[in-house]
């Protein structure tokens, strides 16, 4: 999977039959169509981190922003 962060960063549509290509005539591996569709969402998931953790932090980032804001007025 590693070797596929830099194709995956500089085309984010990349295809998973891309990837399958590239790994079969860079490193002569044949992989399955959804072991490349699989590698293509994890390297996004790593570099876009989880969703649903994202949202769940900002009600946390809120009550600072308020409080700073807060303490800027007292």
């Amino acid at each position: 999977m590693a070797h596929h962060h830099a194709a995956v960063i500089d085309n984010r549509n990349i295809t998973a039959k891309q990837i399958q290509s590239n790994e079969r005539l860079q490193y002569n591996n044949t992989i399955s169509y959804q072991q490349a569709y699989r590698t293509i969402k994890a390297i996004i998931q790593e570099i876009d981190g989880d969703e649903a953790e994202c949202f769940s932090k900002i009600p946390a980032y809120m009550e600072r922003y308020v409080q700073a804001d807060e303490d800027n007025f007292a």
